[in-house]
């Protein structure tokens, strides 16, 4: 029997000079699984089942010394 596929997470912490100023930035790397989708007795559907269904890889950088409210705000194109 195989294992099932879990959720991964890398992170660490680096910085970067830029014009001479230095930016402390959080890496994470890692990967979820998304699962299936199943139905209560209801009829309603749970949040999520136990066979993986897709792997989704992602990474985020994240300013280590902004605010905290700067940091839960999306960025303005």
């Amino acid at each position: 029997m195989t294992d099932l596929p879990t959720d991964h997470l890398s992170i660490t912490q680096h910085s970067v000079t830029i014009d001479g100023q230095t930016i402390s930035y959080t890496a994470t790397a890692g990967t979820l699984i998304l699962k299936e989708e199943v139905e209560k007795s209801d009829g309603q559907r749970a949040s999520e089942g136990a066979q993986p269904k897709a792997s989704l890889f992602f990474v985020a950088y994240v300013r280590n010394d902004l605010p905290e409210s700067a940091q839960s705000q999306r960025p303005h194109l």
